[in-house]
């Protein structure tokens, strides 16, 4: 069921958002957040009842038009919006489907899910150390290469062992 399985992303957003506020060292506005994702909770789930109705609205109409009958259906939402960001994100040339209520769930994950700062670039000897240690560890380095390393690190000694296991 479509419904449920929404409702429990939802859940798990929200427990994830929880976790997340409580890890940050540097607290983001927890009352606009959360009212950002009230918000976005309650359009997706517009949207979501909304596309159910579909099924149901063109069975409706077919029968109605079978019977000669003059349809007319009122849209509320038409999703442009969505689709619109869509295509500008995705490329004009799209391979599938675009749901509203998925693009707005990602929208709200991407632009307001709080996230510690980028960290600080290292100096340039810092940089070049870690790609140095990147290299070490790529895999084409050998076995044998590896293994010398491995074999130059001091062993500790049976005192410092003896200490560890206290």
């Amino acid at each position: 069921n479509a419904y449920k399985k929404a409702t429990e992303v939802w859940v798990d957003l929200r427990e994830k958002l929880l976790s997340t506020i409580a890890l940050l060292p540097e607290k983001p506005n927890t009352r606009l957040l959360w009212r950002l994702y009230w918000a976005t909770h309650q359009r997706f789930f517009r949207h979501l009842c909304m596309s159910a109705k579909v099924p149901t609205a063109v069975r409706l109409v077919k029968q109605a038009l079978r019977e000669d009958k003059c349809v007319v259906i009122g849209l509320q939402s038409t999703g442009e919006a969505r689709t619109e960001e869509a295509v500008s994100k995705y490329g004009s040339e799209l391979d599938d489907f675009i749901s509203g209520p998925r693009e707005l769930m990602l929208k709200f994950v991407e632009d307001y899910y709080p996230l510690p700062k980028k960290p600080e670039l290292l100096p340039d000897d810092g940089v070049k150390e870690l790609q140095r240690k990147r290299h070490l560890a790529s895999p084409d380095v050998s076995g044998k290469s590896r293994a010398r390393k491995v074999a130059k690190l001091p062993h500790p000694s049976d005192a410092d062992s003896d200490e560890e296991s206290e």
